[in-house]
């Protein structure tokens, strides 16, 4: 097993560990929209890839039960420009990731909720190139009004069709209720 297949299984046993460890953090308000400005860094077998992207979210932390929910995470990425045969092409790409989510901590005015999901990702360019494997997303929420917040985003997720490691982080603002 290569050195980027086992880092990718490192980041999901960790992500996997902090999911269980807060099961019981969660108090705040659980319902969520969110819509940000986003970068994409792609590491695959063959490049490495820089592009702007934007993000919307639905994030529901208390969806089934007290302590379990679901988010799901999707990005525009736009463009991306990918060198192929020695030339540049520009790409956009969509990419989403969806699966349970929960809380794990909550003082009232800033709160992490994470999701572990499912990730899958098509890029269009001269034709529809699709990729599927498993995320997760963190967000840091600062909860600034009654309903109204900001949140800082990483995501990540490592695809197996083609293998490829994706690095999203974002900023931008939500909407709890």
């Amino acid at each position: 097993m290569n050195y980027s297949k086992k880092l990718c299984i490192g980041i999901a046993l960790i992500m996997i560990t902090a999911f269980t460890a807060g099961l019981h953090a969660q108090e705040s308000k659980n319902n969520q929209l969110s819509f940000g400005a986003a970068g994409l860094i792609a590491f695959s077998d063959d490049m490495v890839s820089l592009s702007p992207g934007l993000q919307f979210s639905w994030v529901n932390t208390r969806l089934f039960g007290n302590f379990m929910g679901m988010g799901v995470h999707a990005g525009f990425i736009l463009p991306i420009a990918k060198k192929q045969n020695g030339n540049v092409q520009t790409a956009y790409g969509v990419t989403l990731i969806a699966g349970p989510a929960m809380t794990i901590f909550d003082n009232g005015r800033f709160r992490i909720p994470i999701t572990l999901g499912v990730h899958a990702d098509y890029v269009i360019m001269d034709s529809w190139i699709w990729n599927i494997g498993a995320g997760a997303v963190a967000d840091f929420v600062w909860q600034f009004g009654r309903k109204w917040y900001a949140y800082g985003r990483v995501q990540a997720a490592c695809n197996f069709g083609k293998f490829e490691f994706l690095i999203t982080p974002g900023l931008g603002m939500g909407f709890s209720f």
